[in-house]
């Protein structure tokens, strides 16, 4: 911590460009700290599920399919709609009666929160958690339906797009920006 935070700002003074354009190296130090920040953000729900489960989560997560249920129910009773007075969906009853893949399922998706950290900096590596995450996302939202809109749109823009971007003409070939 210690290190990052005398670096930057040493990286970031003088690094601008007389036109007022950041240098590359002042636009690598500033995509990485967003990744950064980003995975820490993931990092902390990783500790949260942890800590709120008594360490348990990995162990107790396919009970999260019993959660699908209650809300199903919580939604009907709290609106009388009848659109929640329905039987779980077919995915919901596969995953309760499958505890080992539910769980196999969702502790996938908490060891990619965790491991992001690893990656950061690092544009394949960046690239490849991103797009996972956003299908991560994405899952969650048609099981679930609940979206996190702003969370795909900052892991698109921070871990998926400095890839894509690199590979067009001009965007440096993939290669680390030099200072």
């Amino acid at each position: 911590v210690f290190l990052f935070l005398v670096s930057v700002p040493a990286a970031l003074a003088g690094a601008w460009k007389e036109e007022g354009a950041p240098s590359p190296l002042v636009r690598s130090w500033s995509l990485v700290t967003a990744q950064f920040v980003i995975a820490s953000a993931y990092l902390i729900s990783v500790f949260s599920k942890f800590i709120r489960s008594d360490r348990q989560w990995l162990v107790n997560s396919y009970y999260v399919a019993l959660d699908f249920v209650k809300t199903l129910r919580q939604n009907y009773y709290s609106s009388l709609d009848p659109k929640y007075a329905i039987d779980p969906p077919a995915y919901i009853v596969m995953m309760m009666q499958h505890p080992v893949i539910t769980a196999a399922f969702f502790d996938i998706g908490v060891a990619l929160e965790a491991f992001m950290i690893f990656a950061v900096g690092h544009r394949k590596w960046t690239f490849a958690f991103g797009a996972s995450l956003i299908f991560m996302h994405c899952t969650i939202a048609k099981i679930m339906n609940l979206f996190f809109p702003t969370h795909v749109a900052m892991l698109a823009i921070f871990w998926v797009a400095p890839l894509l971007l690199a590979r067009l003409p001009g965007g440096n070939g993939g290669k680390e920006p030099s200072a």
